[in-house]
């Protein structure tokens, strides 16, 4: 969180937490609560939305489109 306070200070764009998500794979929960612990965000899951448009991983299935 200090590296994107320092981003904030320089370029003016702030990470508005509320609304930030992380995404891993494979993590134990230890380690999930230590990330939502430090970046102070919740977690989510692939696929997702963004700005309507779905993001995943690997070759579509029938039913992301």
């Amino acid at each position: 969180m200090k590296f994107l306070h320092s981003y904030g200070l320089a370029s003016g764009q702030w990470i508005n937490t509320s609304k930030s998500h992380f995404f891993t794979t494979n993590a134990s929960p230890i380690f999930l609560s230590k990330i939502k612990d430090v970046l102070d965000c919740g977690r989510d899951n692939i696929p997702f939305n963004y700005f309507g448009v779905l993001i995943f991983v690997g070759s579509p299935k029938a039913s992301f489109l």
